[in-house]
């Protein structure tokens, strides 16, 4: 079955141009696998990624949607057994961001260029998570300037979120951040 959805802003707007992440989780043989997909929306905001969803069987699917001057969003389904229906069309709907400025340094204070940051999750202020797997993340990460400056265009005010950041020759570390009102 294919993955169809359509991710919109708070008054119903199709919103093109943003990154749907997916990661596909199932139990092939009684084994777990996971797998990453990415599709892009169309001018109406739809999506589609064909003949992703097994035809039985149990698995799950994480998606999330990041476009820059909108909060990601996502949203998780768990199917036990799917049986003959489809898997329903997916809506996710993208509130105003604010945009943020995180500033990497070394343990010298020193800026860090090259750096990237990739969002995690962020807890929206009606209490729901959102989360970006970090496989399927690569869509999302943005690169920081030579200032160390990586600018961050998909993050809510009073929406924690966590973030991790890889500098050049180091391992990914998650932060969590604070976002103020004016980012």
């Amino acid at each position: 079955t294919d993955l169809t959805g359509r991710v919109i802003d708070t008054k119903g707007q199709p919103v093109s141009g943003a990154n749907v992440l997916v990661v596909l989780k199932t139990w092939p043989g009684g084994w777990f696998r996971q797998d990453d997909f990415a599709a892009t929306t169309d001018e109406g905001g739809a999506f589609r990624l064909p003949d992703l969803i097994p035809a039985e069987g149990r698995y799950a699917v994480q998606l999330a949607a990041v476009k820059s001057g909108f909060a990601l969003a996502s949203r998780y389904d768990l199917v036990e057994d799917r049986g003959p229906d489809a898997y329903p069309q997916v809506e996710l709907q993208l509130v105003k961001a604010v945009p943020v400025t995180l500033l990497v340094r070394d343990e010298q204070g020193q800026p860090v260029a090259a750096a990237e940051a990739v969002p995690s999750s962020r807890r929206a202020t009606a209490g729901d998570e959102h989360l970006v797997y970090f496989q399927g993340s690569e869509p999302a990460r943005v690169t920081a300037d030579a200032e160390g400056r990586v600018f961050l265009r998909w993050l809510a005010a009073g929406a924690p979120p966590d973030v991790y950041v890889l500098a050049p020759g180091g391992d990914w570390q998650l932060h969590a951040i604070e976002v103020r009102k004016k980012g």
